[in-house]
């Protein structure tokens, strides 16, 4: 019986529409000779697919762009020289899973965030994200209280943002993705968000094989401090919303270059200097602006929130003028706060704004 010697993956990811691969070959060829000692030939193309996904928003959730397209073809060559090809594809987001989740652990087919209690401000409207329609949610129902408000199904009503895929294995050739989450197109499916203006109290999700989640939400209007909403790139790889609705504090963190200059005039008879004029001269200026804000009090679910958003690379606040400005966490650890020894649980998270305040694009 023949045995496989080698392999060669051939990887496409793109954006666009599915099928409009870069013609003039793949984006990546990769070539694996089988160990003698091994049985299988692994090709880890998370990170190759995280480089092309690069998540762009600008506070509307039904047009985020999220994910890349992922198209493979992997072909075997076996100790009898023939050659078995086989071709996949899907869509790649950039999620991750935790060490304990073990190898190349999958994407859930639902809500796609950890938690089912939602803080949000009162006025607007709560975004869940979710794996929607293929073998994912396909009803979202919305109640406020008892009452049924609206019954959406996926794929009419719903607005669909991006989609997702998982690993594909193909006897002993694995193509994973640690880094970057794979589901196969096949499954038809897109990463969405449900959302609805009626200020549901209770967002009921069934997927395609009867699981339902709960998704609670409270209104919160504070009467004090301005509420700030951030949107931040979650485990699953998809962005999802987390209200600050205390304390915030600014501040401008100024850093700069400095040297001394001779400001002797010696063009006259005599060596004078001006007292206006400065010896230390500055350059190379810029400052950075930090905030920061306090979550107000919260379920205990959302120690696992905060840990996502400690660990994440993208990061928005809608500010004060409604523009959804680009930050990053700068607290480097929390602690994990329970009711019982805690009894109140909130958390004060600092940020950055990811730009200088001079401008530095050209």
């Amino acid at each position: 019986m023949a045995t496989t010697k080698s392999a060669k993956l051939e990887l496409w990811v793109y954006k666009g529409t599915f099928g409009n691969k870069n013609p003039s070959g793949p984006d990546y060829t990769i070539t694996k000779t089988k160990i003698p000692t091994q049985n299988k030939i692994l090709f880890e193309v998370g990170e190759l697919i995280k480089d092309y996904i690069d998540v762009t928003f600008d506070g509307d959730y039904a047009t985020i762009d999220q994910t890349a397209w992922v198209e493979w073809t992997i072909t075997k060559t076996l100790s009898d020289a023939t050659e078995e090809i086989t071709t996949g594809s899907g869509l790649g987001l950039n999620g991750y899973g935790y060490f304990e989740d073990l190898i190349n652990p999958q994407l859930s087919y639902g809500v796609l965030q950890s938690n089912t209690i939602m803080y949000v401000k009162t006025g607007d409207q709560p975004f869940i994200p979710m794996f929607a329609g293929g073998n994912g949610i396909f009803k979202v129902d919305y109640y406020n209280g008892s009452t049924l408000l609206n019954t959406l199904t996926v794929g009419n009503n719903v607005s669909f943002v991006t989609a997702d895929t998982t690993d594909y294995k193909a006897d002993t050739t694995k193509l994973t993705a640690d880094v970057t989450m794979i589901r196969n197109a096949s499954s038809k499916g897109t990463v969405g968000v449900a959302s609805y203006t009626g200020s549901p109290s209770k967002v009921v999700l069934t997927d395609i094989n009867n699981v339902v989640t709960n998704v609670f939400v409270y209104y919160i209007d504070e009467c004090k401090y301005t509420p700030y909403r951030v949107s931040f790139l979650n485990k699953f790889g998809a962005v999802q919303p987390i209200y600050f609705f205390k304390r915030r504090n600014d501040y401008l963190d100024v850093k700069n270059e400095a040297y001394y200059r001779n400001t002797v005039d010696d063009s006259k008879t005599k060596l004078l200097y001006s007292p206006n004029d400065s010896t230390k001269k500055l350059f190379d200026i810029n400052g950075n602006k930090r905030i920061k804000m306090n979550t107000g009090y919260v379920d205990e679910q959302y120690n696992e929130v905060i840990q996502q958003l400690l660990m994440t690379d993208r990061a928005w606040i809608r500010d004060d003028d409604g523009v959804e400005y680009p930050i990053l966490p700068v607290t480097k650890s929390m602690q994990y706060k329970t009711s019982v020894n805690d009894k109140l649980i909130d958390f004060t998270i600092d940020f950055e704004y990811a730009y200088s305040e001079i401008n530095l694009v050209r």
